[in-house]
């Protein structure tokens, strides 16, 4: 199985970055990255004329990496109400864009 593009990027970025902070004995720094958990979530609830070309970027980027996929592990929803909130902010952002409003 190979590894996803996005997240060999992302896990050669962090290892640069923690042999830089190893290599000025920092190690402090080190071990707050390395129990870190947090997880990147997109929202799309500050979708404006300014930040629309950074949100469509973001979107081309997941969806151009075959191994990303939309997790629901922490919502309290149910898929079927997920989907249709995906479905109409979609179409509810291309209306927008379409009408000059982002």
């Amino acid at each position: 199985m190979t590894t996803p593009p996005a997240y060999a990027a992302a896990k050669q970025s962090k290892d640069k970055i923690i042999e830089e902070l190893l290599a000025r004995g920092q190690q402090e720094d080190v071990i707050k990255i390395l129990r870190n958990k947090a997880h990147f979530e997109m929202k799309f609830d500050n979708v404006r004329k300014t930040t629309g070309i950074f949100y469509q970027r973001m979107i081309d980027i997941f969806l151009s990496d075959k191994d990303n996929r939309f997790s629901a592990a922490e919502s309290h929803s149910n898929m079927l109400m997920q989907l249709c909130d995906v479905l109409l902010g979609a179409v509810m952002y291309d209306y927008k864009k379409k009408a000059g409003m982002t």
